[in-house]
């Protein structure tokens, strides 16, 4: 698994974008402006002097983490903080031992620590195996070693590895690993007393962040660590990844501190007002504090600033979704689906969109259905069902469809009184089978109205239309020997139809439809062997002995002591390649 640099996947093709690679595929969480970023850049390093009061203290992030107008390799999230354990001191330590070892140790710490950086950790154990076998006081394998061990979550054994370099090489950093992989092999709540520590102080600031950021692996809902990371993260310039871990605690921040990170965006839109990111940031928090309407403000500011808005669409669509939840709750419904269907326009495949929408047209169809406006309220539940399609809760889902289910049988019996036509109440009853298809009494009512409505086309003489009411109700209830017997009648009735008309084609794939249904029916397994004799002298006639042979062979397979098919076959049996 290759090591990467975001926080979070959706960061790494916003890392691509803005390194100028057009092939990459991830999606782009936060987008952003060049030249806004490059003033930002100049920027906010002025920001380190309020960095006590604004953010929290903090020097610098890990070195391998981009800083704006670098570049280096994506990292994946288990290893995403590899970088600030290792990453600065990977030259260091090759050009500090550069004296002491050859230049093949030195190629083989190059590959190992490629292979650390991949996720690659049992070769890279094989690659210092090998090192450690020649000279075992090699510090910088030992110390690799003991990243290797800190990221498979072996801290003691990390602690006793990092010591052992220390002592081989004092003054390069390996006490401090051995400290802080101490302080990981403690519960959560310690590393983070213990990081939070660190931050307040310039010379250890680095190791504070680096352990957050171990700590945020390990407790990615805990909003308080991703919090004080993205704080610290802007105080020291690290745009990227403060946005990242930004972006990241509103998925689980609590109220309080929502709130917080709603005063982080508004103080860097203060800084730089032309940063779309920070807009968007803003517009997030403020959809998941409630406040829509601020959102959609914020959001058409992020978007009017970016080259395009595709970043806010999913943001937007949320903020209409509070908004026509809220007028649900206060019962203008028409209201509220024109919000759910500005949030489909903006994000269609967005399941909280979808959703809503059903929730709308849940409202809709009940109150439809409670003025006697049925018809009305079975368009309605079919919307809805449409709308949510494999998505939505199982309650929601549920209330639609039995919501549909009772006005399709009070649907029903009106027009069994009226004696009308019961097409209206199928939309219901298929509704609430695709919203619950385990629902026996679905399934069963829906069968019937099926096989009812293949009647109703029987008596109309569309025998297509019928066949295809019949068989959905026979698929939807095999056991049920009426649909069978319905969808074969109808069949038949079909293929006679096609061969009044010399249809001869149609008329053999309307009897074999019938006669695979039950291959012992001697009605659909005659008429199919006659159509077939049939075509096959009008194939005689017109001098085609090839596709005679063909079709009386078909004839004579279905019934082999035939005597006028086995004639037929024999005459031009000579022809039947």
């Amino acid at each position: 698994m290759p090591v990467r640099l975001a926080r979070h996947p959706t960061w790494i093709g916003y890392l691509d974008m803005l390194l100028g690679d057009p092939g990459a595929e991830h999606d782009m969480e936060i987008g952003t402006d060049t030249t806004a970023l490059s003033a930002l850049n100049a920027l906010l390093p002025s920001m380190s002097t309020t960095a006590s009061s604004a953010f929290g203290s903090s020097s610098f992030g890990p070195a391998s983490i981009l800083s704006l107008g670098e570049s280096s390799i994506p990292m994946d999230d288990t290893y995403s903080n590899l970088a600030g354990v290792f990453g600065a001191q990977q030259s260091g330590i090759l050009s500090q031992n550069s004296q002491q070892l050859t230049n093949s140790e030195i190629e083989a710490l190059e590959d190992a620590f490629d292979l650390i950086e991949n996720g690659a950790f049992d070769a890279a154990e094989e690659v210092l195996s090998d090192l450690l076998a020649k000279n075992n006081n090699n510090a910088a394998a030992i110390h690799a070693s003991g990243l290797i061990e800190s990221f498979k979550g072996n801290h003691e054994d990390a602690e006793r590895l990092f010591l052992r370099a220390d002592f081989l090489a004092p003054g390069r950093g390996y006490g401090e690993d051995a400290q802080d992989a101490r302080i990981l092999a403690q519960d959560d709540d310690a590393v983070f007393d213990a990081a939070s520590k660190l931050l307040n102080s310039s010379s250890t600031q680095k190791r504070g962040i680096s352990l957050l950021m171990r700590l945020s692996d390990r407790r990615p809902d805990h909003g308080e660590t991703q919090i004080l990371l993205a704080e610290n993260l802007f105080a020291t310039n690290d745009v990227f990844n403060g946005l990242s871990y930004a972006f990241s605690a509103i998925e689980v921040a609590d109220q309080v501190e929502l709130q917080r990170l709603g005063s982080l965006a508004e103080d860097l839109i203060e800084r730089l007002p032309s940063a779309p990111q920070f807009h968007r940031l803003l517009g997030r928090v403020q959809v998941r504090l409630g406040e829509f309407e601020d959102a959609l403000a914020t959001l058409d500011i992020a978007a009017s600033l970016a080259d395009t808005d595709a970043f806010t669409r999913t943001d937007a669509a949320l903020a209409h979704v509070g908004i026509g939840r809220k007028l649900l709750d206060q019962g203008a419904v028409s209201r509220a689906l024109v919000n759910f269907d500005q949030a489909d326009a903006l994000d269609p495949t967005n399941i909280e969109v979808r959703e809503a929408l059903g929730e709308g047209y849940l409202a809709q169809a009940d109150r439809s259905r409670r003025l006697g406006n049925l018809p009305q309220a079975i368009t309605a539940y079919s919307k809805a069902a449409r709308a949510l399609g494999s998505a939505g809760s199982d309650s929601l889902r549920t209330r639609i469809a039995g919501g549909a289910y009772a006005a399709g049988l009070k649907l029903e019996q009106r027009h069994e009184a009226a004696g009308d036509d019961i097409d209206e109440e199928a939309l219901a009853f298929q509704a609430a089978y695709d919203l619950d298809p385990d629902n026996a009494s679905y399934r069963r009512k829906l069968a019937q109205i099926r096989n009812d409505i293949g009647s109703q086309f029987l008596a109309e003489e569309d025998y297509a239309q019928a066949i295809a009411a019949y068989r959905r109700a026979y698929e939807l209830d095999h056991n049920n020997d009426t649909y069978k017997d319905n969808l074969s009648n109808a069949y038949v009735l079909r293929g006679d139809e096609a061969l009044a008309r010399l249809d001869y084609a149609g008329a053999i794939d309307a009897y074999r439809g019938a006669y695979e249904l039950d291959q012992y029916d001697e009605v659909s397994k005659t008429k199919l062997a006659e159509v077939y004799n049939t075509r096959g002298l009008d194939y005689i006639n017109k001098d085609k002995p090839i596709q005679a042979a063909k079709d009386f062979k078909e004839a004579l397979a279905l019934f082999p002591d035939n005597a006028e098919y086995q004639s037929n076959y024999a005459s031009v049996e000579a022809y039947d390649n």
